[in-house]
Parts: structure tokens; C-alpha cells; sequence
């Protein structure tokens, strides 16, 4: 039997807004019953998760950056270390003034209503991209792997039709991927480096019409 022990916290954001909930590490521990009855456990290392503070606000002007976490490195219960790169693919000049219904950028509008403001306000937030990922070995005994991925089309933001937002305050803020996304597998140095390009068809806006790259 396996049995799974959950870390967390609620770190600071540092910009005063409330923290969110963040898992540390998952450590697992197996147990089997012996003949004579007893049972006996091994827990592994743990499985922990290092973070990595990005802005999701696209620009602050005054109001707070809403800084949120994201998963920088994993450390395995094996001790590689696998790392994320993020990056805004096609970021938004600032201050925003994009029309939302033909956006293709790495920002997208939403309607909140800030600390004393009365009404709602539309806007913008960022919308990151995992760019690149490495494994290493801490130790020295194994060659680091590299992957990365450039996207080579804008986003896809569809119109809002979440039931529970009023309808005044529906955009276009839901994320429907890419068109066409380029893999590049190996560094070029300690691995062979391959390419791949993945492409599906994509469908966006408020009227489901075949979206277009940019």
C-alpha cells in the first residue's frame, strides 16, 4: 500500500495581496504486511517543488502586480532536477489597447473590481508560457536534457460563456491554445537537438469561426 504525505503553506506575495495556497513536496511511503503480521514501510525522498514569482497583472499602474507562483524546479525522489523557463510569447505594450475580440497577444481582459473601486473594471492580465524545460543530474553522473517550445502563432481567446460572470462583464478571456507550437528537443550539446511542430486546428471568438495566426 502507498500512502502519499502533502506539504504546504501560504507564502507571501510580497505585494500585499492574500498568499495562495502552495504545495511544497509530496512524499511517498509504501507499506506491506510480512507473514508474521507486521508491516513494514519505506518512505522514498521527497518530491519537492521550487516556485518562481511572475507578475500576472500586465501593468500595475498603481494597483497591485498580483504576483503569483509558479512551478520553477521539481526535484525528484532520484535528486534530478527539472527546471521551467517561462516567457511571454508576444507580450502586451502597456497600457494595453487591444481590441479583446481580435487579442493574439500573451495578455488577456478581465473584469475585477479592485480594492476601493466601486464597479468593476476591465483588465489585463498575463498569460505565461513554459519556453523551455531541463532535466540535470545534481551529481555530476548524467548529461543534462534540454526541451524547448516556441510558439509561433498568437493566442486564442475565446469569448467568456462561464454562466456564473455576468453577462456585462464577459469578454474574451478564456484560453484556447495555439495553432502551431515548435519542440526542440536536446541542448545541441549533450544531446542530439530535434525538431517537431505540432499543429491543430483552432477555433476562437464569440462567433466560432476558424481563428486566424497572426
Amino acid at each position: 500500500m502507498d500512502t502519499y504525505a502533502l506539504e504546504h503553506r501560504f507564502p507571501k506575495t510580497g505585494d500585499g495581496t492574500s498568499p495562495a495556497l502552495w504545495l511544497d513536496s509530496i512524499t511517498r511511503t509504501g507499506s506491506s504486511t510480512k507473514a508474521d503480521g507486521s508491516t513494514e514501510s519505506i518512505t522514498l525522498p521527497s518530491v519537492s517543488f521550487g516556485d518562481v514569482e511572475l507578475q500576472n497583472r500586465t501593468n500595475p499602474d498603481g494597483l497591485v502586480a498580483f504576483m503569483r507562483r509558479r512551478i520553477g524546479t521539481i526535484t525528484t525522489e532520484t535528486g534530478s532536477v527539472i527546471t521551467a523557463t517561462y516567457e511571454l510569447p508576444k507580450p502586451c505594450a502597456t497600457p494595453v489597447t487591444l481590441d479583446p475580440a481580435t487579442n493574439t497577444s500573451s495578455c488577456y481582459p478581465v473584469y475585477w473590481t479592485p480594492d476601493g473601486f466601486v464597479d468593476p473594471i476591465r483588465d489585463w492580465f498575463n498569460k505565461w508560457a513554459v519556453t523551455k524545460v531541463t532535466s540535470t543530474d545534481p551529481t555530476g553522473g548524467a548529461a543534462a536534457t534540454a526541451t524547448s517550445y516556441r510558439c509561433l502563432d498568437g493566442a486564442a481567446w475565446h469569448f467568456d460563456d462561464n454562466e456564473l460572470v455576468k453577462a456585462k462583464n464577459r469578454t474574451y478571456g478564456q484560453f484556447r491554445g495555439r495553432a502551431r507550437v515548435q519542440t526542440r528537443n536536446g541542448d545541441g550539446v549533450n544531446d542530439p537537438r530535434t525538431l517537431s511542430e505540432v499543429v491543430k486546428p483552432i477555433r476562437s471568438s464569440r462567433t466560432m469561426q476558424r481563428w486566424v495566426t497572426c
